[in-house]
């Protein structure tokens, strides 16, 4: 596959998947505002111009032309300080139901995850934080080797994705099956002292359906035995509910451990310091061409992970952001309508700023990484 190809692949990958987070965030509200009562006007994916539209049961469904999220209008939502609430829309609504309409988007978000991961570990996956193999009940299906990644000065040909199956001196007749990291080391090392330098390592390329491969290979002297970065991954089946307990763990691993980059870019920026783990746009896309070069597996785990941080980021108390619309209906509720809505357009302005700047800092970094 050339590589003007596979990009186009993982830009279309990176805008579905963009998408998919975004419009499970929205569908979320969406949903939590019919419940309560409230007139939705519109639901679109993407942004405008529209290229598919559809008026049903009192809400506009729009499919718009540039694929970069999406969002719903909820009638009355952003009316001025001195309009009066008209029957069905936001501000006409009690205040718990405007906050249960607020933290549907990330509640979605965290379920969504939670539920695609039972799928996936009920299924067969092998993506995790947990040694799934000695889960009670876990099903070994596979056991794969894959390339993440070589040193420029590496003799390995096959490409990143692909599965090594097996490696063998020059000559001999049955190839050793590469378990894991630490054991290809250790055979290169094994090997360099008997003095049988080339190797014929077979391979398979990153596409299941791609022919095995047979290449000779040199082992280097020093560093790693082929110069290469492998991963041994077990594609693993659960049971249901041991599958619901794992992927619960999953999705609360991973919002600790965006917390704790969250925490550390909003500290990090008063000090001057960048969080690394932090991306934007640009360090999304990728992770994403990234994910897409490895597999399907790879590209899932992505979705799960940026499912959850879009929902712990929107829980941030900044305004135009979810937790600190929720913060300004709390407020309300002790000021009065007419003052928390001052406040909110006051705060909508800074909130606003703070989101572009920081966002600028985020790509700058971002860019800077490409060189």
């Amino acid at each position: 596959m050339s590589s003007l190809l596979i990009t186009l692949q993982s830009l279309v990958v990176f805008l579905l998947l963009l998408s998919l987070i975004v419009g499970v965030h929205e569908w979320g509200h969406f949903i939590v505002a019919r419940l309560s009562r409230m007139k939705v006007n519109e639901f679109a994916l993407g942004f405008p111009p529209r290229v598919f539209g559809k008026y049903w049961r009192g809400t506009h469904f729009a499919l718009n032309a540039i694929p970069l999220g999406g969002y719903v209008k909820i009638a009355g939502e952003n009316d001025g300080v001195d309009a009066v609430p008209e029957p069905g829309t936001f501000r006409a609504r009690p205040i718990w139901q405007r906050i249960a309409v607020l933290l549907a988007g990330p509640a979605m978000n965290f379920a969504f995850a939670f539920l695609a991961l039972i799928l996936a570990y009920s299924v067969g996956y092998s993506y995790s934080h947990q040694q799934l193999s000695k889960i009670p009940g876990a099903k070994v299906l596979s056991h794969e080797v894959l390339l993440v990644a070589k040193q420029d000065t590496s003799p390995v040909k096959a490409a990143p994705g692909s599965s090594l199956l097996g490696i063998r001196a020059k000559g001999e007749s049955g190839f050793a099956q590469i378990e894991n990291p630490a054991w290809l080391v250790t055979y290169g090392k094994q090997q360099q002292v008997k003095g049988q330098l080339e190797q014929e390592l077979l391979v398979r390329g990153p596409l299941k359906t791609d022919a095995q491969e047979l290449e000779v290979v040199t082992l280097h002297a020093t560093g790693p035995a082929l110069g290469v970065l492998i991963d041994s991954t077990e594609v693993v089946r659960l049971p249901v509910d041991q599958a619901a307990r794992v992927a619960g763990q999953e999705v609360v691993f991973i919002i600790k451990d965006t917390w704790g980059s969250l925490s550390g870019f909003v500290s990090g920026v008063f000090h001057a310091k960048v969080d690394e783990n932090i991306s934007g746009p640009i360090g999304i896309y990728q992770a994403t061409d990234a994910a897409n070069k490895t597999g399907a597996g790879a590209v899932f785990w992505l979705i799960i992970i940026l499912s959850v941080n879009l929902g712990l980021l929107n829980l941030m108390p900044l305004i135009p952001l979810d937790g600190g619309r929720v913060v300004l209906q709390i407020l309300e509720r002790f000021t009065g309508r007419s003052m928390a809505m001052k406040i909110e357009h006051t705060a909508s302005i800074v909130g606003a700023s703070l989101l572009a700047l920081l966002m600028l800092i985020v790509t700058v970094k971002d860019v800077i990484k490409l060189f």
